[in-house]
């Protein structure tokens, strides 16, 4: 299990790191900076608990040298320090919402000033012609 867990928790602080790189230098037009200010989060979140799922694995299988110890840390550190730098972000400017056009007036005639003329009815075989 430990093994499964830290490649996971690697890649989840990667894509946390690569969501704050594009918020610190801007990069990439609104969308792309709205999604990376979305998901830094909880990528970052995710990546420090599977770095700690990986550290409990570790430690419940025993037998574990101190040096087995060093990448879950270092990817549960890395997840946490992302994860406490999103309050460093700025705040993201709201756009005032554009005033919805007034809806065209209605047409003055009634829908029973006008009866609508009768369909034709359809001929069938057993209509009679």
């Amino acid at each position: 299990m430990a093994s499964r867990a830290l490649p996971a928790a690697i890649v989840l602080a990667v894509l946390a790191g690569a969501a704050r790189a594009v918020l610190h230098f801007e990069l990439g037009d609104d969308r792309v900076q709205r999604i990376a200010r979305r998901y830094l989060e909880p990528l970052s979140v995710l990546a420090a608990l599977a770095a700690g799922i990986d550290v409990l694995a570790l430690l419940v299988s025993g037998g574990a040298s101190a040096l087995a110890y060093a990448p879950p840390l270092f990817a549960a550190a890395a997840g946490l320090a992302l994860w406490l730098s999103v309050d460093d972000l700025p705040a993201v400017p709201r756009a005032e919402p554009e005033p919805e056009p007034e809806p065209e007036p209605l047409p003055a005639t009634s829908l029973w000033d006008e009866p609508a003329p009768e369909p034709n009815p359809r001929k069938t075989l057993w209509s009679g012609w």
